[in-house]
């Protein structure tokens, strides 16, 4: 689903070149991600990143969130590639850190879609080969993830129907409140 948005999109060679510093940063770090996931406390790490989630999408419901400048990408955007890696490495959740950055980009809604669809994309090849490698994904496993293609093809098709009739700022606004939905599940697991 990300290949077909990340496409479907165009312009991937200017995002991959604006972007290739997060998706450098997000590559290395989920390798070493996966390879402390063993040794370190996934609850604890999925509290951290659903509070500051949560915290991104009320301030910025809120507008008490800047929107990041193009200078202020060359710092940015490693950092938040080097948090989702982590993040991504130790529980397979990269989404919430990438789409918190991209948002606070101010890109248009299409353009919004295809980077963050073209950075989970780049991130999704080293999750896999890293829990491949460590023994934590086989062949059963992929199995059962493969069923899982159908409902989210078909999630995308109506979220591409919907997202045509939804306004800038009606998209962030929906944008945010999953945000918020999806740090205090984050804060759930890690707390209940």
């Amino acid at each position: 689903t990300n290949l077909l948005q990340c496409v479907g999109t165009g312009d991937f060679m200017p995002r991959l070149r604006r972007f290739w510093p997060l998706i450098a940063c997000l590559t290395l770090f989920t390798f070493a991600g996966a390879y402390i996931a063993a040794g370190i406390g996934r609850q604890l790490l999925q509290g951290i990143i659903g509070a500051v989630v949560v915290l991104f999408a009320v301030s910025s419901f809120l507008r008490f969130v800047p929107l990041l400048s193009e200078e202020n990408e060359r710092w940015a955007g490693p950092l938040a590639g080097s948090i989702s890696g982590i993040m991504s490495g130790l529980s397979t959740v990269l989404g919430p850190p990438v789409v918190v950055y991209v948002l606070a980009l101010g890109l248009r809604k299409e353009l919004f879609i295809g980077t963050v669809a073209m950075i989970l994309l780049c991130g999704s090849v080293p999750l896999v080969g890293s829990y491949v490698a460590n023994g934590i994904l086989g062949w059963q496993e992929a199995i059962w993830s493969s069923f899982a293609v159908l409902p989210t093809l078909l999630g995308m098709y109506l979220g591409q129907k919907t997202r045509k009739w939804l306004n800038e700022e009606t998209f962030r606004t929906v944008v945010l409140g999953l945000l918020a939905v999806l740090g205090m599940n984050l804060l759930r697991k890690a707390f209940l």
